[in-house]
């Protein structure tokens, strides 16, 4: 403990403090010019630290909806619509059902383009239906960069700067 003579209070803030660093430092990456990744694994990170019954049932919420409809990013996002609401169920004092908040709106908040992409989905399905299936990628210089948040982002970025095509995931 760093301060083991501290008072309670200081100590919570100085844990809330160093996550939300933590998923800032992720979601706004200096090294991509203040862009990346969503920050979902490292808030999950902040989350068992400070609220773990409130991650708990946010993880099941994310689960069921990963399996019923595959998308990640729209798990995530009900994910993070479930966190404050569990941190209340859970009896979380109102600082942290705040801070809960925080998180979530700043989750979604980054999840904007994969909001507009799933809006857009069914139509993008429907009028892909006429469409030539489109060819493999076999050649052995492409790369693909899935996950891995803002350290696969810059790999992405760095890996388009030589030349080298990447999918980036959401």
């Amino acid at each position: 403990m760093v301060f083991p003579n501290a008072h309670e209070t200081f100590r919570d803030s100085l844990k809330v403090s160093a996550g939300l660093a933590a998923v800032l430092g992720h979601n706004f990456t200096c090294w991509l010019h203040f862009k990346g990744g969503k920050g979902i694994a490292t808030s999950a990170g902040m989350l068992i630290a400070l609220v773990w019954p409130s991650l708990l049932i946010i993880l099941s919420v994310w689960i069921v909806v990963f399996v019923l409809t595959r998308y990640v990013s729209l798990a995530s996002i009900c994910a993070a619509i479930t966190l404050p609401f569990s941190a209340w169920l859970t009896h979380e004092t109102t600082a942290m059902i705040g801070i809960t908040a925080l998180v979530s709106v700043l989750a979604i908040y980054k999840h904007k383009a994969n909001i507009q992409r799933l809006l857009n989905a069914p139509r993008a399905v429907s009028a892909s239906k006429n469409l030539p299936p489109q060819p493999r990628r076999t050649h052995p210089h492409e790369e693909t960069v899935l996950g891995a948040g803002a350290w696969g982002t810059a790999l992405a970025v760095l890996l388009q700067k030589a030349g080298m095509p990447s999918l980036s995931g959401a």
